[in-house]
Formats: C-alpha cells, sequence, structure tokens
C-alpha cells in the first residue's frame, strides 16, 4: 500500500468518524471544507491547521500583542454567561 493511499484510508475513517459525532456542524465547520483545508495542508509541512476564517481569525488574535486583553474579556463574558 502506499502513502497516499494509506493517507486517503484514514482521510475517509476520519470524516466516517467527524460524520458520526457531528461535532463539526456543531461548532459551525463543513466537514468537506475541513477535510480539504486539512488535507492541501499535508504537503506544506505545517503541523497544525486551524481551518475556516473565522478560526483563524481567532488564533490570530489570541497569539497577537493584544493577546492577553483579549483572553481576559473572553474569559470575563464566560463567567458572566455561567451565572
Amino acid at each position: 500500500m502506499s502513502c497516499l493511499d494509506r493517507i486517503m484510508e484514514l482521510t475517509d475513517v476520519i470524516e466516517e468518524r467527524v460524520l458520526a459525532a457531528d461535532w463539526a456542524g456543531e461548532i459551525g465547520l463543513d466537514v468537506a471544507q475541513l477535510g480539504a483545508e486539512s488535507l492541501a495542508a499535508l504537503g506544506s509541512g505545517r503541523v497544525i491547521v486551524v481551518p475556516g476564517a473565522k478560526y483563524r481569525a481567532i488564533v490570530a488574535a489570541a497569539n497577537s500583542p493584544l493577546g492577553d486583553p483579549i483572553r481576559q474579556a473572553a474569559r470575563a463574558v464566560r463567567a458572566r454567561w455561567r451565572k
């Protein structure tokens, strides 16, 4: 079995599990988009892939110099929702 065949096999297994769990749908990700972006990043050498523009923006904001104030604000909002 070639490496590409193994990757395709694993991709099918992952897609089945994602569809069964439906966590991607709950957080607003399209399974096809998630798979396409992950596979596109496979050859780029990137270790971590953040799919979707919304989530890339969140990661960029968290990693910016303003990351600490953003995280503090998010924690404050989350604390109010838990009450």
